[in-house]
């Protein structure tokens, strides 16, 4: 029961959030797809504010910090703070985050406030609540309002009359060696290590702020940064303006992202106004027929596009110099050029590459240059990047994507980087114990298919993956004149369609080292050691690359489209 109050009181939320639009940033729903229990997901998405593809996303912490992933909750009326988070999907956890917050106190214990989700604003741009306090609530709590910026965040904050406020920015991995510098002019720097893989020692997100007025205290107290200011200083409300900047290259580079992106002459509702213009603008790159512009449909296309225009991630930084570099996760070195991350392959290369070709072509440059560059410092493609290899999913699905940017003319000037990329994994056996590759390529380019029991697991999705990726591969390698490799791979993909496809119970099947069907085989199982997320019945049309092999095994075109309608029909 309690529930299912939670989600009646979670969706009223995120109803009160949609107003009438005066923008097409007004139809975004940024707490679309956030009520989720690990049971049931309704889409396992954060409410989060940034600037499109940003360095930094902010969010909301609802959530005591044991619930490092599912941080959010919309029914919740406890409040931690706005968080800076990099965290692209439950299922892959946060790095580089800390949380800001407001506290009517002193105390250093104290790390979280009630606030009211009714009563809160969420926009791409901008974010708006109060933090309420027992004893305060005739005064209206603490005003927090947040605008964010590639690298940096703008906060504004105001507290009631006489009353000891407190501005709390808090690390989660906080240790007597973390480094905690602040002044009386209110300047402070600290950074963090939190990841949850993917990075190499040393890894850091370096923290760079200052505060306006500057308090009448700065503590240190267990990582939390305590800006303080007493109660006989605030005989009116007291409004206090913080600036804060990140980055994964130096103290000094964060400086330099605070000075360029937050400049003192500008004040905080410009840089909302800035915001606003910026999703406003990424957002009309598309149309539409209008017939379609009825108040359900933009609110869902606009929610939906929002979101395509957070992942995958550009790291670059332009230090004071205006050149573009970033700090390489792949050597722990700081490198020329752009870097991207947060995005995997395997549930990306489909749709959300094709999409920014329409949507966001500038983007697109600039994120296979960063593949290209991440390709070239780890020296094999990542799979599933956050920020360095996490080595999640199967398959090596960003062939796809370089065969596709190359075939389609996509930067030209990488196409060789490129090339060499895939044809590396289509080639080249990774090395033992390497999250880089593909697992099984010897069996899978020898026999055709990975056999069951071999220490592979999703032997079937594994191969059909392979085969779909090669035959991007040979595509793209007969553009670019790769002859011998194109008819290898050519060959080789259709070798594996026709070896693990079972023509008399129509699917794709495991096969055992001898070559015969395993037996008995549960097609409707979802068995890890066979599939990826699905069963033989959910891979049974896995062949996008080559239709005309599915019409040849199911009998004709007719009986292709009945099998396909049967399959949608069936309980």
């Amino acid at each position: 029961m309690n529930n299912l109050l939670d989600l009646i009181f979670a969706f009223k939320v995120m109803i009160s959030s949609i107003q009438a639009a005066d923008s097409l940033v007004d139809y975004v729903n940024v707490l679309a797809g956030t009520s989720n229990t690990y049971e049931l997901s309704t889409g396992g998405a954060t409410p989060l504010m940034g600037r499109p593809f940003g360095f930094n996303h902010w969010s909301v912490q609802t959530e005591p910090d044991h619930a490092t992933v599912r941080y959010f909750n919309p029914a919740s009326r406890s409040f931690y703070g706005v968080r800076c988070t990099h965290q692209p999907s439950i299922w892959i956890g946060d790095y580089g985050y800390f949380l800001v917050n407001a506290i009517i106190s002193h105390d250093g214990l104290q790390q979280s406030v009630s606030f009211a989700p009714l009563q809160t604003t969420y926009k791409p741009h901008y974010f708006k609540s109060s933090a309420l306090y027992p004893g305060n609530a005739d005064m209206g709590g603490a005003r927090i309002e947040m605008t964010p910026t590639e690298h940096a965040a703008f906060f504004r904050f105001s507290f009631p009359p006489k009353v000891n406020s407190t501005v709390l920015v808090r690390l989660f991995d906080y240790s007597s060696s973390t480094p905690v510098v602040h002044d009386e002019e209110g300047r402070l720097s600290t950074q963090t290590s939190v990841n949850n893989g993917g990075v190499l020692p040393g890894f850091a997100m370096f923290i760079n702020g200052v505060i306006d007025p500057p308090p009448a205290r700065m503590r240190n107290i267990d990582g939390s940064i305590m800006l303080e200011y007493d109660a006989a200083e605030n005989n009116k409300r007291l409004s206090v303006h913080l600036r804060i900047a990140t980055s994964f290259i130096s103290n000094e580079q964060a400086q330099v992202n605070l000075a360029r992106e937050l400049p003192l002459c500008k004040n905080f509702d410009t840089f909302v106004k800035e915001g606003e213009d910026v999703w406003q603008t990424r957002l009309s790159l598309v149309t539409y027929d209008t017939v379609q512009q009825n108040s359900n449909f933009l609110r869902t296309f606009y929610t939906n596009f929002y979101r395509t225009m957070l992942f995958p991630r550009l790291l670059g930084e332009y230090d004071q110099n205006n050149q573009l570099g970033h700090y390489s996760v792949y050597t722990g070195k700081v490198v020329p050029g752009e870097l991207a991350t947060d995005s995997g392959f395997w549930d990306a290369y489909r749709t959300v590459y094709l999409w920014l070709s329409v949507a966001a072509p500038d983007i697109l440059d600039r994120l296979l240059e960063g593949w290209v560059n991440a390709y070239k410092e780890a020296e094999w493609l990542p799979t599933w990047a956050s920020p360095g290899q996490r080595g999640s999913m199967v398959g090596t699905m960003g062939d796809v994507v370089f065969g596709w940017a190359i075939i389609a003319n996509k930067t030209p000037h990488l196409a060789d980087d490129m090339y060499a990329a895939i044809r590396k994994d289509a080639f080249v056996e990774r090395p033992k114990n390497s999250q880089f590759g593909r697992e099984g390529l010897g069996a899978y380019s020898e026999r055709g298919y990975i056999p069951v029991r071999s220490s592979v697991s999703e032997v079937v999705s594994r191969g059909l993956n392979f085969a779909e990726a090669d035959s991007v591969i040979a595509a793209a390698a007969s553009k670019l004149g790769h002859y011998s490799d194109a008819s290898v791979l050519y060959s080789r993909a259709q070798n594996a369609l026709e070896m693990s496809f079972n023509t008399e119970s129509k699917l794709f099947e495991p096969l055992e080292a001898s070559g015969n069907w395993i037996s008995p085989f549960d097609p409707s199982s979802w068995s890890a050691e066979f599939f990826t997320e699905a069963s033989a019945r959910q891979y049974r049309f896995y062949a996008p690359f080559n239709v005309d092999f599915l019409i040849t095994k199911y009998g004709g075109r007719e009986a292709l489209c009945e099998h396909l309608e049967n399959h949608f029909s069936e309980q």
